[in-house]
């Protein structure tokens, strides 16, 4: 007689003997649901954020830098109301110690498409930077008065026009980036970075740059401060010469010849 009624046991060696099958099925669900999830979630326009690269081994983008996203936003929108988000994001790159390459392939391809409107970097690869033809001048916004750099000599970053500009000007001078040397709150624990050989370039490729220069003048105003008692980390200089995009390439397997001569001071 065929059996007409599900029992206990019966239930108990089907689940034992698909349990597999059950585990497959709710591991893709998961799977398809997250995949959901970030194809719809609603994304800021880059014209509708302001984004700083910190490019460091040790900043901390937790604590403060959180803090100063909100108060940098609610500044922001007074200036564009359009503005949605301002945040830090860290790249983890040391020019010094970069021994398996990785982290200036890691540079090299957030500059390649375009990510971050004001990147935190060391003097020679600002220079990179402005040799390249990144850096957007900006003299145009202190002049304005939208962006105050502070007390800093701003002889060290000012250039001449990278050659292969389209409308290349050998006369011109511009200013190409903002020291961060007064910057010293940002050596205490909660972020953790000296930012003496500093300098804050903002990039060509930005598309709110009106307000990516207005913010920054905020958090140049926020960070500034006096050298906090007994913090005096060393220095490191980054090796004359060095060129991450040729460092960072080799790293990767390729060679490329890039050109390393940096632009004369004013």
């Amino acid at each position: 007689m065929p059996k007409t009624g599900i029992k206990k046991e019966n239930l108990r060696d089907f689940f034992s003997y698909h349990k597999m099958i059950y585990v497959l099925l709710t591991i893709c669900v998961w799977i398809l649901a997250d995949l959901l999830y970030n194809a719809t979630q609603y994304q800021v326009p880059n014209e509708k954020q302001v984004h700083f690269m910190l490019v460091s081994t040790t900043a901390e983008t937790e604590g403060m830098l959180r803090e100063l996203e909100v108060s940098a936003l609610a500044d922001g929108q007074e200036f564009d109301p359009t503005l949605e988000e301002v945040f830090f994001q860290r790249i983890a790159f040391d020019p010094n110690n970069d021994m398996d390459g990785t982290g200036g392939q890691q540079y090299m391809v957030m500059l390649g498409v375009g990510e971050g409107d004001i990147y935190r970097l060391p003097e020679d690869l600002m220079l990179v930077l402005v040799k390249e033809g990144y850096a957007l001048p900006l003299e145009g916004y202190i002049e304005s008065g939208i962006l105050d750099p502070g007390d800093v000599d701003l002889s060290k970053v000012t250039f001449g026009e990278p050659e292969d500009l389209e409308d290349y000007d050998p006369t011109a001078k511009h200013i190409y980036a903002i020291p961060m040397a007064n910057l010293y709150r940002m050596m205490l624990p909660d972020i953790n970075v000296d930012n003496r050989a500093m300098y804050m370039v903002l990039m060509v490729y930005s598309e709110n740059p009106d307000t990516s220069a207005y913010v920054m003048d905020y958090v140049i105003e926020q960070l500034t401060y006096e050298l906090p008692e007994g913090v005096v980390p060393a220095v490191t200089p980054v090796p004359e010469g060095y060129n991450p995009f040729d460092d960072a390439l080799e790293g990767a397997g390729f060679a490329t010849a890039a050109p390393t001569e940096a632009p004369a001071a004013e």
